[in-house]
């Protein structure tokens, strides 16, 4: 049975995140949405949209607070505007001056509703996108609040004392706006749903502190991540579950992020076990692993290894240097960023992305070219078909792969199954095998390999 949790939802950045967030990691989510007066009432709106998006149950709860006391329940207050310059470098004075946008205890009463609703329906937590870093200073969005809030939960309520309480759970409190736009376009947030401006007009006014902070969290999430780090989620030895080398021992490197986003896709990254490593502190915690003796390679994994491909450039190096096998596990749609590093790479483990397999576009120029320039190192082919993979897909690869060498090798692998994700059977998977075959001089149907050995 399904886990489930109550989601304050306002239609903002952080809310959608959090629900993002929520489901990705298996809650069954009903959202809260609060109509209390707010004069930015188009945030509503933006929060049915999202709700109704993530396939999420709602309901709008409507209250009110005749004793206004904020510039978003009272019209003949101003609404401060925020300067860049004050919300950069005075950051520690603008939070201890709270701001006339504050709306008395709002939280307290939001997450009150929340605990009812939550112990009325037997959930185990509630979510809110609450935020420490990048905020206008609100008592109400620090962490000591929800550590109080916590307590008060579970002393005042039956699921508290009976032993179950409810957790409430801030996901983003640590995360700067930044950090929040990159783990929503990770996870999908339809972020031109969302709503931030506090004026409540038809468009946003970019100079209220809402906008001007979501306006730089957007600028600074678009830039490049400093290559002097890498985010990594783990490093394991494990036995090698998938394509030709499998039951090859290596050292894995998780690289965190991917460009793209597969139906069947079997790998959880939570945003909170990323870590950055140095180049220095990447090499060290490799070599504690194992020596380059011990081993057959070092795959470079992920999510998508490509996206880091500056930092790899200078880092892989140092790694041939000590005598490791360089081999990259990838989607193969990032051609440029291979031609960065495919002078440090031995082994290339590419992926061909069917559209009928993956439910997304096809990216057939990425992949041949792509194919190209990892023909300068041992390459092998890996596809993943499902119940609705076409002949025609697979025949389209087939064909890109034999343009290139018919004596590049290709692995057919069936997708291991899952509930919303068609398995291919008998008939098809040898119909796939006799086409391929055809074309190619070498064709294996390797299923993963590490699902069967019970390993990561």
């Amino acid at each position: 049975m399904n886990k489930k949790a109550v989601i304050l939802l306002s239609g903002g950045l952080d809310s959608a995140t959090t629900l993002y967030l929520a489901m990705r990691d298996g809650y069954s989510c009903h959202c809260l949405i609060f109509d209390y007066g707010q004069r930015h009432i188009r945030e509503i709106a933006s929060a049915k949209k999202i709700a109704r998006k993530a396939c999420s149950t709602f309901e709008v709860i409507k209250i009110r607070l005749p004793w206004k006391g904020s510039s978003l329940l009272d019209k003949k207050l101003k609404i401060r505007k925020l300067n860049e310059l004050n919300r950069l470098n005075k950051l520690n004075e603008l939070n201890n001056s709270i701001p006339s946008t504050y709306v008395p205890a709002r939280n307290i009463i939001f997450l009150s509703f929340a605990l009812s609703c939550a112990e009325a329906r037997g959930a185990e937590a509630i979510f809110i996108g609450a935020n420490a870093i990048d905020y206008s200073g609100y008592p109400d969005c620090r962490p000591e609040f929800y550590n109080e809030f916590r307590k008060a939960a579970n002393t005042g309520t039956k699921a508290g004392v009976e032993g179950a309480g409810i957790n409430i759970i801030a996901p983003l409190i640590d995360k700067t706006k930044a950090e929040i736009v990159r783990l929503g376009i990770e996870l999908g947030v339809p972020h031109e749903l969302t709503w931030s401006c506090y004026k409540g007009g038809r468009r946003p006014c970019e100079e209220c502190d809402s906008c001007k902070i979501r306006q730089k969290g957007f600028e600074d999430a678009l830039k490049p991540l400093p290559q002097e780090t890498a985010g990594i989620h783990e490093i394991f030895v494990s036995i090698q579950g998938e394509g030709i080398f499998s039951g090859k021992r290596q050292i894995f490197v998780r690289f965190s992020g991917c460009n793209l986003k597969c139906v069947y896709c079997d790998t959880l990254q939570k945003p909170e076990d990323m870590r950055r490593y140095f180049k220095d502190e990447l090499f060290s915690a490799i070599s504690a692993k194992a020596s380059p003796e011990s081993v057959h390679s070092v795959s470079l994994t992920g999510g998508e290894p490509l996206l880091q491909a500056d930092f790899l450039k200078g880092f892989l190096p140092k790694l041939k240097q000590a005598g490791y096998k360089v081999y990259l596990e990838t989607n193969g749609t990032m051609p440029a960023a291979l031609a960065k590093i495919i002078d440090f790479v031995d082994i290339v483990a590419m992926d061909i992305k069917l559209p009928s397999s993956t439910g997304s576009a096809d990216f057939w120029k990425q992949h041949s070219e792509f194919l190209k320039t990892a023909m300068a190192k041992q390459v092998f082919v890996k596809i993943i078909v499902t119940g609705k993979t076409t002949a025609a897909d697979l025949n389209k690869a087939v064909s890109l792969i034999a343009e290139q060498d018919p004596h590049i090798g290709l692995v057919i692998q069936p997708v291991t199954p899952q509930p919303d994700v068609a398995a291919v059977d008998s008939e098809m998977l040898e119909r796939f095998n006799n086409i391929a075959s055809e074309h190619l001089r070498t064709v294996k149907v390797i299923p993963q390999m590490h699902k069967l050995y019970g390993v990561k």
